[in-house]
């Protein structure tokens, strides 16, 4: 999922073909796995990444952007977008290549 979400592969199923040899397992093992893993452990990684990043920010001397001075806002990423949407072109040049948003609301 790492060469996913960095970038490197375009997709599960690109990374999986690439790395199949070593993997060792089947294509749908793969998927099973990460349909497998529970909400609660992927919010512990966030947290977890979460934390070693504002420390890292911190020690650079660095702040965490304000998208909007006025208002929090919160980015959640998810696999329930539309097929017709498309990478956010401003950033196609980039390996991260960030899909668009939902907003969900709160405070």
């Amino acid at each position: 999922m790492s060469l996913v979400v960095c970038g490197i592969y375009p997709s599960v199923n690109a990374a999986y073909r690439a790395k199949a040899l070593s993997l060792n397992v089947s294509r749908t093992a793969v998927y099973d796995k990460l349909n497998g893993i529970e909400l609660d452990v992927s919010a512990a990684l966030l947290r977890e990444t979460a934390a070693s990043m504002t420390n890292l920010m911190q020690f650079l001397g660095d702040a965490p952007p304000r998208l909007l001075a006025s208002h929090p806002v919160r980015i959640i990423d998810g696999n329930c977008l539309a097929a017709t949407d498309h990478r956010i072109k401003a950033l196609k040049p980039y390996a991260a290549k960030a899909l668009p948003g939902k907003y969900v609301g709160g405070t």
